[in-house]
């Protein structure tokens, strides 16, 4: 089995009374946040910078304390088993302005009553729920 270490952002927009999400749509259909491959000897917050500017063009994202999780889950790439572990961080970007990159076919910033509407995996959805937890209690 192959194990495989990616890091990635819930990226949201807005204050207590309005958020939003910033959700990407892979090729194969399904919306996910930002997050992708550490690069040899890079640092989890370092590879989510990093992603984020290439997937969305987004440059300056203040991290919230205390908000670190990681998920665990299964797949299956070329007829191997891959192991991943994705270690996920909360950010809120000061812009809704978004330059898309090539490993997604669209975006969209999606209100917090809505996000559950659009995300499939149940990995995505505890996140989500965990970061608008974090939300309500900040304010």
């Amino acid at each position: 089995m192959i194990n495989e270490r990616s890091a990635g952002a819930i990226l949201f927009y807005g204050d207590s009374s309005s958020i939003s999400f910033l959700l990407l749509r892979h090729p194969s259909g399904h919306w996910d946040f930002p997050k992708g491959h550490l690069e040899e000897k890079e640092e989890d917050l370092d590879a989510v910078k990093r992603e984020i500017f290439e997937e969305t063009g987004i440059s300056e994202v203040k991290f919230i304390d205390d908000f670190h999780m990681n998920i665990y889950y299964y797949y299956t790439r070329n007829s191997k088993k891959i192991h991943k572990e994705v270690s996920v961080y909360l950010a809120k970007s000061n812009t809704k302005s978004v330059k898309l990159s090539y490993e997604h076919t669209e975006f969209k910033w999606v209100k917090e009553k809505d996000v559950f509407k659009v995300v499939k995996f149940a990995n995505t959805k505890k996140l989500i729920k965990k970061a608008i937890d974090k939300l309500a209690e900040l304010n």
